[in-house]
């Protein structure tokens, strides 16, 4: 018991509670329950700043995003309207709905995921936006930046709605909508530049309080990448696989990348001597072709080895192609092409398949100006901090394929297979919340295909090294059974231990018939839905096709998801 002279605000059996369940733990056990207690502290004060009453809004920047990009324009544009009191910028996932009405002026920021979905923290607010209980919104002023990749058949999709409803409801535009590609920033900044000269910044003082999305000790971004060395690399496919996957470890310098489970890293790659190969040769150039990127002389080659965009392409960038070299049949080529059609090519297309097919005569300086700066590549991290610390580990299937009788291969995926020991790559972490484990720490049923293994492996070794066993069912899918079962001794070594409480496993390309993941979903309904109604957590990461198929499978197990997506407990990372 407390000493009789200490008050505090908890009743005498609840005290009692407390102590119980602290001496049936071990140290580390209770450290990791104080962190939670108070983590559930910090999060029921946030909310209360997120929702203290307010006469009005001057200014709300609504942000919906699943890999950051769209939070990131929001803290940039809130840092522009410091002249005006109370905006504020807030996630989608923490919007109270009912300060729909009261607010003035709402500047929307979101990214399409999957096809044509909002990002998954984002649909809750999306489904009342769009259903029969959305208000009349006749006093409200709006504008909507949307964020896509042209390479999907629905680009954009997830800010048409939004902008096409807010103007049902009555809202009026301060400026139309923008669409933007995977080379956001230049569309961006002039979207922000042309909004901040539109918006009324002549509003009464309220008593609203600003709110910033809360990060964690993150300190690095695409723009502040730290070095991180190569520890290992090795294969976790067999021979003869179709699909090459292997896992690399990465060793951090120092702790300014603090990742948790279900976060994703950032890698900036370099483009592999092979595809810039391909490049100068369908443009005719040399190597040592003299150009400026960003104010700096260097050969052509360097540039497309580190500042150019190969392997991956826009809409925004066949188009600038076919103006700045004078090819009408590029044109006329585009704009015969159905979404599904376009999709497929900016899926598949390479620079060196535009420079062949729609050959010109651009010099070295033209080319690079109309190629997009190099993107990073995001992966899903397959390690806990806790069970590797100072370390990251990465599932990364390599991509190769054929296109029209020719090889092809991804940038990144080949780049950092090639790495030796010792070499380093920069990297930045980008923090993935909606993907975390379930914080009561109840049961979860964790569904992937692939590398879409990569997260769940992090769960697991999160939870051995913090001393905990929830229960957990993993449901696996691949192509063969004998050589593309993804850290298949480690699965069965956790089943045998009782780390992992069951595992089930599809494999597609087998003898018996195709079998995926959304089958096993199906052959397992009852059971399924037993483990939900306990409360379980659903994960589900890969493929978007994958993706979609497990979620129809499930709302057919669970009689629909709507409620499972309303309590927190469907968590999806698909790509």
């Amino acid at each position: 018991m407390l000493p009789e002279q200490v008050k505090v605000p908890v009743p005498d059996d609840r005290i009692n509670a407390a102590e119980r369940l602290a001496e049936a733990l071990d140290r580390d056990q209770v450290l990791w329950l104080s962190g939670y207690l108070a983590g559930l502290a910090s999060r029921d004060a946030d909310r209360q700043k997120a929702t203290a009453p307010a006469a009005a809004f001057p200014a709300t920047i609504l942000f919906g995003t699943q890999t950051g990009n769209s939070r990131r324009i929001a803290e940039s544009l809130l840092a522009r309207l410091d002249r005006m009191p109370g905006a504020r910028s807030i996630s989608m996932a923490d919007y109270r709905f009912a300060d729909l009405t009261r607010e003035k002026q709402l500047i929307v920021v979101v990214s399409t995921h999957g096809e044509g979905d909002p990002p998954d923290a984002a649909e809750p607010f999306f489904r009342r936006l769009l259903s029969t209980r959305a208000p009349e919104l006749g006093a409200l002023r709006y504008a909507v930046l949307a964020l896509g990749d042209s390479s999907y058949e629905h680009y954009c999709k997830a800010g048409q709605d939004l902008d096409r409803r807010l103007e049902q409801l009555g809202a009026e535009r301060i400026r139309p909508l923008v669409e933007c590609d995977i080379d956001f920033q230049d569309a961006a900044g002039e979207w922000m530049e042309a909004l901040v000269s539109a918006l009324d910044f002549e509003s009464e003082e309220t008593n609203v309080v600003a709110i910033t999305p809360r990060r964690a000790e993150n300190r690095t971004a695409p723009e502040r990448p730290v070095s991180a060395r190569v520890l290992e690399t090795q294969s976790v496919t067999g021979r003869g696989t179709k699909s090459p996957t292997f896992h690399l470890e990465l060793e951090l310098a120092d702790d300014t990348l603090a990742y948790q489970p279900g976060d994703a890293l950032g890698v900036w790659p370099e483009n592999p001597p092979q595809i810039i190969a391909g490049v100068l040769d369908a443009a005719g150039l040399a190597p040592d072709d003299p150009v400026v990127i960003d104010g700096e002389s260097k050969a052509l080659e360097a540039a497309l080895a580190r500042d150019r965009e190969l392997t991956q392409l826009t809409l925004g960038d066949l188009k600038r192609y076919a103006e700045s070299t004078g090819q009408p049949a590029l044109e006329e080529f585009l704009a015969g092409l159905t979404p599904g059609e376009r999709a497929e090519v900016l899926r598949t297309w390479q620079w060196e398949d535009v420079l062949r097919r729609f050959p010109s005569t651009t010099d070295a300086q033209r080319l690079v100006d109309g190629m997009a700066p190099l993107r990073p590549r995001l992966y899903s991290i397959a390690s806990s901090p806790e069970a590797a610390p100072g370390e990251v580990h990465l599932t990364i299937a390599r991509v190769a394929y054929e296109l029209a009788g020719q090889n092809r291969h991804g940038a990144a995926s080949n780049h950092l297979e090639s790495l030796p020991p010792g070499e380093t790559v920069r990297v930045y972490l980008e923090p993935n919340p909606a993907f975390r484990l379930p914080a009561d720490g109840g049961p979860l049923i964790m569904i992937g295909a692939g590398t879409g293994i990569a997260p769940y492996r992090a769960f697991v070794e999160h939870w051995i090294a913090l001393g905990l066993k929830p229960e957990s069912w993993l449901i696996f899918g691949h192509r063969h059974f004998r050589t593309d079962f993804l850290y298949q001794a480690e699965w069965l070594n956790h089943l045998k231990a009782g780390r992992l409480t069951r595992m089930d496993a599809a494999f597609s390309r087998d003898a018996g018939g195709p079998r995926y993941v959304q089958d096993v979903v199906n052959a397992q309904a009852s059971e399924l839905a037993r483990w939900v109604e306990r409360g379980a957590h659903v994960y589900v990461c890969g493929s978007i096709a994958m993706g979609k198929g497990v979620e129809e499978a499930l709302a057919q197990a669970l009689g629909g998801l709507d409620a499972l997506k309303d309590a927190g407990r469907l968590h999806r990372d698909v790509y």
